[in-house]
């Protein structure tokens, strides 16, 4: 599920004006990372509220903000203003990764696929995009309480 629902927001974002940038360079494979935290805050959100739309529109709000602030965070801008300064990069790294089982020989090493792997900061950026987006909207659709008339009558004739 989460593998189809990951290549349709590739599709959407890849038609967006700056979306094949930010698939670039890692943007694609930290969207696949932030989807399990969307999933898990559309769930609790629509449990809480009782709306599946609430929920809906919290996950979604989660996997946007979430993406944005880690591939942010990898930005080449960012990364190379604190190279100047000599501050430790933000961006994460690709990574082979390699089956020994599979891998005899350095060309075997080569044909082994490469892998993301997201910095602390940018893993950081995607709780802080789950938990803001969870804070924001989930209030806007919690169950109003109100007085009912019957309230008021017991109020007044147990005051009175």
């Amino acid at each position: 599920m989460a593998f189809s629902l990951a290549r349709n927001v590739y599709r959407g974002v890849g038609k967006l004006p700056l979306g094949k940038r930010f698939l670039e360079r890692g943007g694609k494979e930290l969207i696949g990372q932030s989807i399990p935290g969307a999933l898990i805050t559309t769930g609790i959100s629509t449990m809480v509220t009782g709306n599946p739309f609430a929920g809906a529109l919290v996950g979604g709000a989660d996997l946007i903000s979430s993406s944005i602030l880690a591939r942010g965070l990898a930005s080449t801008g960012l990364n190379n203003f604190l190279a100047k300064r000599g501050l430790p990069q933000t961006a994460g790294r690709f990574h082979r990764s390699v089956d020994l089982s599979k891998a005899r020989t350095m060309k075997d090493i080569a044909k082994q696929p490469l892998v993301y792997h997201s910095s602390m900061p940018q893993n950081m950026g995607m709780l802080v995009g789950s938990v803001g987006s969870t804070l924001a909207l989930e209030p806007m659709f919690y169950p109003q309480r109100t007085v009912q008339p019957q309230q008021l009558a017991e109020l007044r004739y147990m005051t009175g």
